[in-house]
């Protein structure tokens, strides 16, 4: 029963377990709770909060059940342990409003997020040798901080701002 609720945790609802792109669909599934958490707080600077809360809190779990994971999936960094990409998802939109473009910021933080986690530019890929949780959650934080910086250079961009989608919406 332990490993039953544990898998379906670090899965994110064992959304970890789809082929091939297990990473990827997890990220998605970030995205959609960082929008309802988004859409049914109402505190001043929410956007802010929940972004650093989620990291703060994913990157916590993933700590505290990486080596567990290891164990029962027999290797460093199993596939199905998506967790880690909610903590770097939260991570790439940390600080940025969404309070002109939404859609945009939404979007390019995915994108660029999922572009480095896969890249694993330094230091992501050797982080990944570190042992544990550590090691499963800090080459997507890396891709998060990333992902981040590069979202608000291209945000700082007049000519990016107007490929903002929500825009277009009647």
């Amino acid at each position: 029963m332990k490993n039953f609720i544990l898998k379906g945790l670090v899965s994110a609802g064992y959304t970890g377990y789809f082929p091939w792109i297990g990473g990827t669909v997890g990220t998605i599934f970030a995205v959609d709770l960082y929008l309802i958490c988004y859409g049914f707080i109402n505190i001043p600077y929410k956007e802010y909060c929940i972004s650093g809360a989620g990291a703060l809190i994913f990157s916590a779990i993933c700590l505290l059940t990486g080596k567990w994971a290891e164990r029962y999936y027999g290797r460093k960094d199993p596939n199905p342990f998506v967790l880690d990409e909610f903590a770097g998802y939260f991570l790439s939109v940390f600080m940025i409003s969404l309070s002109q473009t939404p859609a945009l910021v939404i979007i390019t933080s995915f994108i660029l997020f999922r572009f480095f986690d896969i890249l694993k530019p330094f230091p992501a890929k050797q982080a990944e040798r570190l042992n544990g949780g550590m090691g499963i959650v800090a080459d997507d934080l890396i891709a998060g901080l990333y992902a981040n910086i590069l979202t608000r250079i291209l945000l700082a961009m007049p000519w990016f701002i107007k490929l903002d989608p929500s825009s277009y919406i009647l």
